[in-house]
């Protein structure tokens, strides 16, 4: 699902979304809040948010 509008989003400077899906369908594109973060780093024991910022910041050429 991600393959069939990543380039739309990238090409609207969407980056860092979140994806509500139901079944095989996209009910939401969350911009603002892209939420689930903590319950995915709980479930696959990995801590993504350190790497998202260092991202986020490379991205946005802060620091």
């Amino acid at each position: 699902m991600v393959d069939k509008i990543k380039d739309k989003l990238i090409q609207d400077g969407m980056y860092f979304v979140g994806l509500d899906i139901v079944g095989d369908r996209i009910m939401e594109i969350n911009v603002f809040s892209p939420g689930a973060l903590c319950q995915t780093e709980e479930i696959v024991k990995e801590d993504f948010s350190a790497l998202i910022i260092k991202t986020l910041k490379k991205k946005n050429k802060i620091c």
